[in-house]
């Protein structure tokens, strides 16, 4: 019984500075939201290389939401390359692919303005947009960049939908919310020097907008 007190002891005197250790993390936006259009305009996107060779952690943080009403098939994925050189361009290798949900969205036609700092999204129809926890996408039309995505907390039927967070932008009645959105975190190797992020979408209708962003810990205190 001694025996097991002292190594049980010395176990929390090993681990203990791990509870109270300080992860030193950052997030830094890669790609804000950006289109991944049908094969007439730009169907592939590929980011630059980042570099994670000095860090302990890496997650990649990516969001693909359709942006159209078009029937997608099963031709648009994300795909991440590592890389175990800190430069050059002839040691990529895939690391994860996966392929974006197909089917058809459903729009919401906003019909009058949705402010921020509150969590209404204000539309002519919930029809399609009632189920809590769901998530879409609401695109702001003039500047895609604003876009965000909203995760369904409650609505009012025929009248709004109500997010879980507070809107960080305006959006007026002219923006349109889609209810098909891929969110995807992959975690980088720590053997891996370099990651990119690719997308390719083939389909010849469907439109989708990428956001891509990566969260690093590089120290521990």
């Amino acid at each position: 019984m001694r025996l097991l007190l002292s190594l049980f002891l010395a176990l929390c005197l090993f681990v203990s500075p791990l509870w109270a250790a300080d992860f030193t993390k950052g997030v830094t936006s890669l790609q804000d939201w950006t289109t991944l259009d049908d094969t007439g305009a730009t169907p592939s996107y590929e980011s630059s290389a980042v570099s994670v060779a000095d860090d302990i952690e890496t997650t990649i943080h990516i969001i693909a939401a359709h942006q159209d009403t078009n029937a997608a098939g099963d031709e648009a994925y994300i795909a991440v390359d590592i890389s175990s050189n800190s430069s050059g361009d002839d040691d990529w290798h895939v690391f994860v692919e996966q392929q974006l949900t197909s089917g058809t969205a459903n729009a919401g036609d906003c019909d009058a303005e949705s402010a921020s700092a509150q969590a209404n999204v204000y539309v002519t129809s919930t029809t399609n947009f009632e189920t809590p926890g769901d998530v879409y996408f609401l695109k702001d039309v003039n500047t895609l960049a604003d876009s965000c995505v909203c995760i369904n907390a409650d609505y009012a039927n025929d009248d709004y939908i109500t997010c879980v967070d507070n809107l960080a932008n305006t959006y007026d009645a002219d923006d349109y919310i889609y209810d098909i959105v891929d969110m995807i975190n992959i975690q980088i190797p720590a053997s891996a020097n370099r990651f990119r992020v690719r997308a390719y979408n083939t389909d010849a209708d469907a439109t989708y907008a990428i956001y891509i962003r990566y969260t690093k810990v590089t120290d521990i205190e």
